[in-house]
């Protein structure tokens, strides 16, 4: 496992300059293994690519004046990928529990549980897909039970899939995030920047939520939220382009696993601290 981790977009300026380049999260996670690899300022160790410099907050404030935010993408439906990954923030965050964990349907899954525009069918593929998925909550629900993630929620689910979740786990998803086809702009990477849950609240109005979703997130009291992210956002072709612009030799052995983007807030005062991208290659 090498896990690349990228630097602080809001003390790295030279980072942040980069990032302003970027529509959407694929386009940030591309840029944060393009930095990377360049290898400039950057050094491999422990089975890490991550910045010489620490960027990491000097300010050093209490840890319950802070929330750890994390979104988490996935590219098959593998437990232990996702635990890998929680690890791998709690390193780089320098912290035990992670307040949020937002978990994307997984690359391998999206054709049979994503929402659509029309009704995907119920398929042998889709019930596979379904138990996967149940499978891979059920194994950061103990997490949550652990007390390593405070909240658990899904992204872009559809809402029998939904429903048949709720039904088999102990604890239904706190949230369901639903996409918007909205542009990151450099004006709303600033917002993400100051006020990320301003972005998400004010991107509400843009987006045509599905009335059945709606209407179920109510009954069962689970908050409804939209994004702005692709459902993938650094693919193996990606990552190999990215090497072969870098003038690296390929290494055909490590694909990408997962990816994750992480905010930390400073809760008392809505302030976001530091926002970066790890990226686990297997």
């Amino acid at each position: 496992m090498v896990r690349i981790l990228s630097p602080n977009a809001v003390k790295s300026k030279s980072f942040r300059a980069k990032l302003k380049l970027a529509s959407n999260a694929a386009d940030e996670a591309k840029i944060s293994a393009e930095v990377a690899l360049q290898q400039n300022d950057f050094e491999s160790k422990d089975g890490w690519i991550k910045p010489v410099k620490s960027d990491v907050d000097e300010e050093k404030l209490p840890r319950s004046d802070l929330e750890v935010k994390v979104k988490l993408f996935l590219s098959d439906f593998g437990s232990s990928a996702a635990s890998e990954a929680i690890e791998a923030v709690k390193t780089a965050a320098e912290t035990d529990f992670v307040e949020s964990v937002q978990l994307t349907i997984p690359t391998s899954g999206l054709d049979s549980l994503a929402i659509a525009q029309s009704e995907k069918p119920k398929d042998a593929a889709y019930e596979e897909c379904l138990k996967a998925l149940i499978d891979l909550y059920k194994s950061l629900e103990v997490l949550v039970e652990a007390g390593v993630i405070k909240s658990l929620g899904l992204c872009d689910i559809e809402v029998k899939t939904l429903s048949a979740l709720c039904e088999a786990v102990k604890r239904k998803p706190s949230s369901v995030t639903v996409g918007t086809n909205r542009v990151l702009t450099h004006e709303t990477l600033l917002m993400t920047l100051c006020v990320f849950f301003a972005l998400q609240l004010n991107m509400a109005s843009c987006c045509v939520v599905p009335n059945d979703l709606q209407e179920f997130c109510k009954a069962v009291n689970i908050k409804l939220l939209t994004h702005s992210d692709p459902a993938v956002v650094l693919s193996n072709e990606d990552f190999k382009a990215i090497e072969k612009k870098q003038f690296l030799e390929p290494n055909c052995d490590l694909k990408v696993s997962w990816v994750v983007r992480f905010h930390i807030m400073d809760a008392s005062r809505g302030v976001l601290r530091d926002k970066r991208y790890i990226i686990g290659l297997q």
